[in-house]
């Protein structure tokens, strides 16, 4: 039994320090935290962005939650940065243009606009159609416990694209590229190692 007991109470096993390196009976030595973070749940949040083209070549974009529009922007040029009023730059307008697509045997044209979410920087550019009523995006927030260390059943939120550290509260150690709400898996980045 003496493999499975924690001795030093910091939250990993003997055996867990022993594989990895770390002493068994001084609490401040264990393992690297983020073995023991665990999803505690997952929380989505959905906007809808819908594209308008007032005259004079300026590109329109509102954003709408539920039927009600949240926020707009009507004269934005390539380069622009747009966004809620909670984080105004998180958009960034990169091109907007008449594109032919296909419907059908039918070929037709519409205004196009591509954009960067800028809080997600992992994800591909966004295309939006005038064409469409909306494109959908969604925002999810994980809640992350924490299973060992000094910290150990402390919880804290963390939102997609965003870095944090391990224990919370000190510089950027992983970033949290992406989650996964019907699985309770997030995807972490190592910010240290770029794996």
């Amino acid at each position: 039994d003496a493999l499975q007991a924690d001795d030093d109470g910091d939250g990993f096993t003997n055996l867990e320090e022993f594989n990895g390196g770390t002493d068994p009976v001084k609490a401040d030595d264990h393992p690297p935290l983020v073995e023991k973070l665990n999803v505690a749940g997952i929380e989505e949040s959905k906007m809808y962005l819908k594209l308008s083209l007032p005259e004079q070549g300026k590109t329109g974009v509102q954003a709408l939650r539920g039927r009600r529009v949240a926020w707009q922007f009507r004269e934005l040029k390539p380069g622009d940065k747009f966004g809620p009023p909670d984080a105004p730059e998180r958009f960034e307008l990169k091109a907007v243009e008449k594109r032919t697509y296909e419907q059908g045997s039918l070929k037709l044209e519409d205004w196009r606009a591509d954009f960067q979410d800028l809080s997600k920087p992992n994800k591909p550019t966004l295309e939006l159609f005038r064409r469409n009523k909306f494109i959908t995006i969604v925002d999810k927030t994980v809640e992350f416990a924490l299973l060992a260390g000094k910290d150990k059943g402390q919880g804290f939120k963390v939102q997609e694209g965003q870095s944090f550290s391990l224990p919370p509260g000190g510089a950027p150690q992983f970033q949290l590229l992406s989650a996964d709400k019907r699985n309770s898996e997030a995807v972490l980045l190592d910010l240290k190692h770029q794996k």
